[in-house]
């Protein structure tokens, strides 16, 4: 009986593999001349185009003048490869900026495309549409004025900690620029609040102050300059002082007050509640019912924090 031999392809005739790859490399030659093919239509397609957003920026040196643009962004589409090619090598492709030096008259208008021919800086043609076409412009002179900075809540405390001393800041006061009618009702400016530094003593942070719409300055920063303590809440009863009301013939009801405040942990052994001195607002007595508490005398690390009754009942006494 013949033996039965299998009838062997060429992809199997060889072990090693040889065939096979043989028989993969039409395919790589495909890939390769459809990549080959792709760029070469990318790069060198005539009709290529491309969008590129821009934003317009006027540069000065002078605080008391301002440019003000009808527009900051405008668009350009590239119309070719040549141009695309071109514009890549000698643009920046996202901000053109001016000085304005280059803006003579007190406003006029900014011709885009030939800003951008002279900015690509180069004799080739180039084929490239704008929009806006023109962009206008007008100068503005700023007035100046000094204003204090107000370092009221620029220190955030927590549960533990306190600032001891008032903030301040350094410098105290700034010069800010702006337009006559913005500028003038400004009297100080705020500061971007900080978190306390958790350390007993003396600190120094520096933040941002928080200018205006409209209005510049020179300075961006100050320095804070306070003590931090770790503070503690408490609480005691408080007579009203005598003294002031001793021009009135009245009794109050009742004539002492619970007060809630917070304390820095160093002071407590010192602290007295002698130290704080309350009395009652008697002005226009006939027209009131009761009588607002007030906080004659503190020491200045001490923060009250409630007082109750905050108003207190009272009853004339007749003469004798």
């Amino acid at each position: 009986m013949q033996n039965y031999r299998p009838r062997l392809y060429p992809q199997q005739k060889d072990s090693s593999g040889e065939s096979s790859s043989w028989n993969r490399f039409p395919v790589f030659i495909i890939f390769l001349g459809i990549a080959v093919s792709a760029w070469f239509l990318l790069d060198f397609n005539p009709n290529q185009a491309m969008h590129l957003k821009y934003r317009l920026v006027v540069k000065t040196n002078r605080k008391d003048t301002r440019i003000n643009l009808s527009d900051s962004s405008f668009n350009v589409w590239l119309s070719d490869s040549k141009t695309i090619r071109t514009w890549k090598s000698n643009m920046d492709l996202h901000t053109i900026v001016i000085d304005a030096n280059e803006l003579q008259a007190k406003e006029g208008k900014i011709d885009m495309s030939a800003l951008l021919k002279e900015r690509c800086g180069t004799n080739k043609p180039l084929h490239f549409t704008v929009r806006p076409a023109y962009i206008s412009y007008r100068k503005t002179d700023l007035v100046s004025r000094k204003v204090k900075v107000d370092v009221s809540g620029s220190v955030r405390s927590d549960n533990a900690w306190e600032c001891v001393s008032s903030p301040t800041a350094e410098p105290p006061e700034i010069t800010i620029y702006g337009e006559p009618e913005s500028i003038y009702a400004i009297r100080s400016v705020k500061l971007k609040p900080v978190d306390i530094i958790q350390k007993e003593g003396e600190q120094e942070q520096s933040t941002r102050i928080m200018l205006p719409r409209g209005v510049t300055s020179g300075q961006k920063q100050v320095t804070l300059s306070y003590e931090a303590g770790r503070y503690m809440n408490k609480e005691g009863i408080v007579s009203i002082d005598k003294n002031s009301y001793h021009n009135e013939e009245i009794r109050l009801l009742p004539a002492q007050v619970k007060i809630n405040f917070r304390l820095p942990l160093k002071e407590i052994n010192a602290f007295s509640l002698k130290n704080i001195v309350l009395g009652v607002d008697t002005t226009h007595l006939s027209q009131r019912k009761t009588l607002p508490v007030l906080v004659l005398q503190k020491p200045d690390y001490l923060k009250i924090l409630k007082i109750e009754p905050d108003t207190l009942d009272f009853v004339l006494l007749k003469t004798p």
